[in-house]
C-alpha cells in the first residue's frame, strides 16, 4: 500500500495562475485522489487538476510494476547474493592446485589453477577492504610494483587468511605506520615487516616507534 505520492516542482507553476482559494481546492483534490476518493471539481479546477492526475496514474503504474518485479525476484530466491568474504579471499590465500605430473600438458590450462595476477588483484581488494574493518577509509591501492609482487608471491601460500588478517590488524594499529603513511602493500609485504606484525601480540592502538621498518 502506498503511503505517499510525488509532486514535481515544475508542475506547481500552475499555482501562480490560481487564487489562494483555488490553490487550496486543488491541493484538497490532490489529497482526495491519492486517498482513493474522486474529487468533485468545476470545469476550471478539473483543467488544473488533470495534469496532476495523469502524473499520479503514471507513477502508480511504475510503482505497481516495481512491486510485481520485486515479488517475482522474491519467488526466485531474491537478488543473487554477493560472494562472502571467505569466498572472495579464498582465491587469494588458497594455495593453487599443482598440475599432475602425468598430465602436465593437459593441466597447463586447468581452470582450477588460479593465475597469479588474479591473486594479485584479489589481494589488493582484500587489502583495501581491511581498512574499513578497522574504522579507516577504504584503501585505494590498484597495483603492485615488481618487487612487491615478488614479496607477495613468497608469502601467499605460507600463511592462512586468519594470519593475514592478524598481521594487517597489528600493522593498522601501529601509530608509527599511520603517522608515517606506511600502511601500504609495499611496507606490509616486506617479509621482515609481515613476520614482525604476525608475531607481535595483539594490542590496542599500539605505539610502534620502529623507524627502521621502511
Amino acid at each position: 500500500m502506498k503511503t505517499g505520492f510525488i509532486l514535481h516542482l515544475d508542475s506547481l507553476s500552475v499555482l501562480d495562475e490560481l487564487t489562494n482559494e483555488q490553490a487550496g481546492i486543488l491541493f484538497k483534490a490532490i489529497r482526495d485522489y491519492n486517498s482513493g476518493k474522486e474529487p468533485e471539481l468545476d470545469f476550471a479546477m478539473r483543467m488544473a487538476f488533470i495534469p496532476f492526475k495523469n502524473q499520479f496514474e503514471r507513477d502508480l503504474k511504475t510503482y505497481n510494476n516495481t512491486c510485481e518485479r520485486n515479488r517475482n525476484n522474491g519467488a526466485k530466491g531474491g537478488r543473487p547474493k554477493k560472494p562472502t568474504e571467505t569466498q572472495e579471499t579464498q582465491v587469494v590465500f588458497e594455495k593453487p592446485k599443482k598440475a599432475d605430473n602425468k598430465n602436465d600438458n593437459d593441466n597447463k590450462n586447468d581452470n582450477n589453477i588460479v593465475p597469479f595476477q588474479e591473486r594479485v588483484h584479489g589481494f589488493l581488494n582484500w587489502f583495501n577492504l581491511e581498512f574499513i574493518k578497522h574504522g579507516k577509509q577504504q584503501g585505494k591501492f590498484r597495483t603492485l610494483n615488481n618487487q612487491t609482487e615478488s614479496n607477495l608471491k613468497k608469502l601467499l601460500d605460507k600463511y592462512s587468511t586468519d594470519e593475514w588478517s592478524y598481521a594487517f590488524e597489528n600493522m593498522i594499529k601501529s601509530e608509527w605506520v599511520i603517522e608515517s603513511k606506511n600502511a601500504t602493500p609495499d611496507h606490509f609485504l616486506r617479509p621482515a615487516n609481515f613476520e614482525k606484525y604476525l608475531n607481535q601480540p595483539k594490542q590496542q592502538e599500539e605505539k610502534f616507534n620502529l623507524p627502521h621498518l621502511r
